[in-house]
């Protein structure tokens, strides 16, 4: 049994892509470019070596300019709808993962800090269904909160949105980069990826 080296949080803040869910870009990129009937090729570059896909993330551009410019890059139209069913495409829940955190439903209060922008909140119903409603108006995107994880910012704006001081928190994050940014601001975190290192973690925590 792992030792508990520190108090029980009251928020349990999880990253999604890599915690919650797996991430396919390849897949996502092949969904587009059936859409859009284009080359693989040209979505990656118009979507992420350009830098689109990152200033959407943090939050350097609105939906619908990002949309358009998505569009107008690959020609073809692509509105939310679209890019929802690309992203859900390109992801699939993790069910160990999932059954551990809806075990915590009632024990700890539950968030998503994910580094995406505002449209993926729209999409996260649609990959982990089944934890919603529990999470419904408790998934934070990057791009809406005006950053990216690590920045401290984002943290703390994330921390103000639920109330609660960083040391009352939890953070998960599959990236260890993200994990001490959340540190810096005085919030416990924990580099986790699966549901046994995820049980690890929380075990520590005080929520094995």
């Amino acid at each position: 049994m792992a030792a508990l080296i520190h108090p029980s949080p009251k928020l349990l803040l999880l990253d999604f892509d890599g915690v919650l869910a797996a991430y396919s870009r390849a897949a996502r990129i092949a969904h587009l470019a059936t859409h859009c009937g284009c080359d693989p090729a040209q979505v990656r570059e118009v979507l992420f070596a350009s830098g689109l896909e990152t200033a959407y993330d943090g939050g350097a551009i609105a939906t619908a300019a990002y949309l358009h410019r998505l569009g107008q890059g690959l020609g073809a139209h692509v509105d939310e709808a679209d890019w929802i069913a690309a992203r859900v495409a390109g992801s699939r829940g993790d069910p160990g993962v999932i059954e551990r955190v809806l075990a915590l439903a009632g024990k700890v209060a539950l968030g998503v800090l994910t580094n995406n922008g505002p449209l993926m909140a729209q999409a996260i119903p649609q990959i982990v269904p089944a934890l919603f409603p529990l999470l419904q108006g408790r998934v934070l995107c990057s791009g809406a909160l005006g950053g990216r994880k690590p920045q401290a910012e984002v943290y703390r704006r994330a921390l103000d949105h639920f109330g609660i001081a960083p040391r009352h928190a939890l953070f998960i994050d599959d990236l260890f980069v993200n994990v001490r940014g959340a540190r810096a601001i005085g919030m416990p975190a924990e580099t986790a990826s699966g549901a046994r290192a995820l049980r690890r973690a929380l075990a520590r925590h005080g929520l094995g």
